[in-house]
């Protein structure tokens, strides 16, 4: 961003960073004077939380073949599981089973090598929430 030029005021600078996932981030200026010379500020930490109880984005590239990544988070800390299923709902593998910290985005590899084309769904379940995404696998 454009400074002030040659002042001995305060001045207030903003900046908005948008679709930014959950978890924590930091942030610093740097200033640079006229000659080139540059400093930084200390950093500054921002914590995203998630707006709902929890987040399970569509899995990508979909179709796939041979590997998938789909991510998901919770807002509080607790117990879950992600799974995939088959078409027929039986369970083909566990992705992720155990206690997720909270406002952290976890992102799975969904490894279809030893799978048959078609369509899968992955489920995200926790205390009191369910979310399925479904995945195509073309080979």
């Amino acid at each position: 961003m454009p400074g002030a030029g040659n002042t001995t005021e305060p001045r207030d600078y903003e900046f908005i960073v948008r679709d930014v996932r959950p978890g924590r981030y930091g942030f610093r200026l740097k200033q640079v004077d006229f000659d080139g010379a540059f400093e930084y500020s200390e950093s500054v930490e921002v914590s995203v939380e998630l707006p709902e109880r929890y987040l399970l984005e569509e899995p990508y590239p979909n179709p796939f073949n041979p590997v998938a990544k789909i991510r998901f988070a919770v807002n509080n800390t607790e117990d879950v599981t992600v799974s995939l299923y088959d078409a027929l709902g039986q369970r083909k593998a566990v992705l992720f089973e155990g206690i997720a910290a909270g406002n952290k985005l976890y992102e799975l590899t969904i490894n279809g090598e030893s799978l048959a084309s078609g369509t899968y769904i992955v489920r995200l379940m926790g205390a009191g929430f369910t979310e399925s995404k479904a995945l195509i696998l073309l080979k």
